[in-house]
């Protein structure tokens, strides 16, 4: 057995440190926000309750100060933020942590990632108790008022869990208004939670993929919000011309706390290797010495080069001795794939039939699924492959529910996919972008047009047998318009316009006019001219 669970923080301590005292400190700035503004600290002077219903309506300043890590792809920038952060703010707190992780693949789709923070918030708020519940929800009424469950039920859909129904907002507003209001009602909802009795601190993952709303949303919250934003991005794809690239520019008014994760030295390597081992640095100083040429000191390469070595034979355990054993010369002269996405496509090319299916289906998907997905998913491709048609009531007689969930948890097992998120739906993710990126890379170029369709037809059959196309539109209209070229029959061009329009008129709602737009425009590139 190879030990990894307290190795990801191997050599990271001084960006450990540096991390914590640059949230300590925003965390402090936004305490004496809030003793400004109320005039006297919460809990000097009265219960939390009361504390908590007094503030609400009240107008956040922010501080104006984001903490941001950068790094390469790998170099363990989303482990640092959990293993540092989210432990001192649950516990020493009694915070909150949520994140959400920009998705390459659907940057189209507004505020995705605050949809999936903001919807563990709300779990998290629930499985507190009755009394937080209350408590928070009279107080989020009393801070927004009736019209917030119409307002955020596309970014905040199991907000009604804590509020319940709400009457719609009858006020119809239109562009900046619409968007001034938007941004106070998002802003005012967090700050209603996040008091220095409980704060909030929010993760935004892999910024660099960040859609413009989004990032507009970001720098509401900053400024005007009593959260705290830590973020991370891989600092070799930031385009220059974004809010991203000129918040690091300093053209924004945003203070920013900057912490760089560097590859890990020599010394990090060996500490790493040592422990996954157990054994001593003197022992396994010269395999740490191959393994820091092949990965420079990438700690998600240095990982999983050490599972591949294993599982290649290349490192092997004498039980007669109770240590592990290599041939140096061997590794030396062996092939051995100096680029994580090629480890890892050999990897899953390694694996049996359905699992390798199962994981290019995901990756078609996108960085995040549910089982049911995958197990629909699996019943209509093998439907395919069989030349049975299928329709909605009867692929679900057709879902392999044991199969699939067996062989989720042979790719759990083989590090490849991980169990996320809260709630009663079974969720999964791709244990790291390069994972995804090379199980899509499997999928022949000319084969993806045909998957994305299969794919986007079946979330549209499963939407229409639930009656909630207009909650999974913009899944739905994410996978067909990346094949509709392939789209040629009359009412599907018309079906497929009239899911973008809904699409567009949804982006609206939440002011994100620059999706919005692009919808607007796939949808019109489906009506022929007269």
């Amino acid at each position: 057995v190879l030990y990894f669970s307290s190795t990801k923080l191997c050599g990271r301590e001084a960006e450990s440190a540096a991390l914590l005292d640059a949230c300590k400190n925003v965390l402090s700035a936004i305490g004496n926000s809030s003793t400004n503004n109320d005039g006297e600290t919460g809990s000097a002077h009265r219960s939390s309750i009361t504390a908590l219903q007094q503030s609400a309506g009240k107008e956040s300043t922010g501080t104006g100060k984001i903490v941001l890590v950068s790094g390469l792809a790998g170099a363990g920038k989303s482990e640092l933020v959990r293993r540092a952060v989210c432990p001192w703010i649950t516990r020493d707190c009694h915070g909150y942590f949520v994140e959400g992780k920009f998705d390459q693949m659907q940057k189209a789709r507004p505020y995705s990632t605050f949809r999936t923070a903001f919807g563990d918030l709300c779990e998290m708020i629930l499985a507190r108790g009755d009394e937080t519940t209350s408590m928070i929800s009279n107080i989020i009424i009393r801070a927004v008022g009736r019209s917030v469950g119409s307002i955020t039920s596309e970014i905040i859909p199991n907000l009604v869990k804590i509020i319940g129904p709400q009457p719609p907002d009858s006020t119809e507003l239109m562009g900046h208004e619409r968007q001034s209001r938007f941004d106070y009602v998002i802003r005012t909802f967090v700050s209603a939670i996040s008091q220095p009795e409980h704060p909030v601190v929010i993760f935004l993952d892999d910024l660099q993929w960040a859609d413009e709303a989004s990032l507009n949303l970001m720098r509401t919250l900053v400024m005007k919000s009593s959260a705290m934003i830590v973020g991370s991005y891989r600092e070799d794809e930031v385009s220059p011309d974004s809010f991203l690239g000129k918040l690091l520019r300093g053209e924004e008014a945003i203070n920013v706390s900057q912490i760089r994760v560097q590859p890990l030295d020599k010394s990090a390597v060996e500490n790493l290797v040592s422990y996954a081992l157990r054994m001593s640095r003197r022992l396994i100083r010269p395999l740490a010495d191959v393994v820091l040429n092949k990965t420079d000191g990438n700690t998600f390469f240095v990982v999983h080069l050490l599972v591949t070595l294993r599982d290649g034979g290349l490192l092997l355990y004498d039980s007669k001795h109770q240590l592990w054993r290599w041939n140096l010369d061997e590794l030396r002269a062996r092939e051995i794939s100096d680029d994580i996405v090629d480890l890892f496509t050999a990897k899953i090319d390694r694996l049996d039939a359905d699992a390798r299916g199962l994981l290019t289906l995901a990756a078609g998907v996108g960085s995040t699924f549910r089982e049911s997905t995958l197990r629909i998913l699996y019943a209509t491709s093998q439907a395919d492959r069989e030349g049975i048609t299928v329709d909605k009531s009867t692929v679900r007689q057709m879902t392999p529910v044991t199969e699939v969930k067996n062989t989720i948890k042979e790719l759990e097992k083989e590090g490849l996919i991980i169990a996320t998120g809260l709630g009663s739906i079974s969720r999964y993710k791709f244990s790291h972008d390069q994972i995804r990126k090379a199980a899509y890379s499997l999928i022949p170029v000319a084969d993806r047009p045909l998957m994305h369709l299969r794919i986007g037809r079946m979330f549209l059959m499963d939407a229409e047998y639930y009656s909630r196309v207009d909650k999974d539109v913009f899944l739905i209209v994410h996978q067909l318009n990346r094949s509709k070229e392939l789209i040629r029959e009359a009412e599907e061009r018309i079906s497929l316009a009239e899911l973008n329009l809904m699409a567009g008129e949804r982006s609206i709602q939440t002011s994100a006019f620059g999706p919005a737009l692009t919808y607007l425009k796939a949808g019109l590139s489906m009506l022929k001219p007269n």
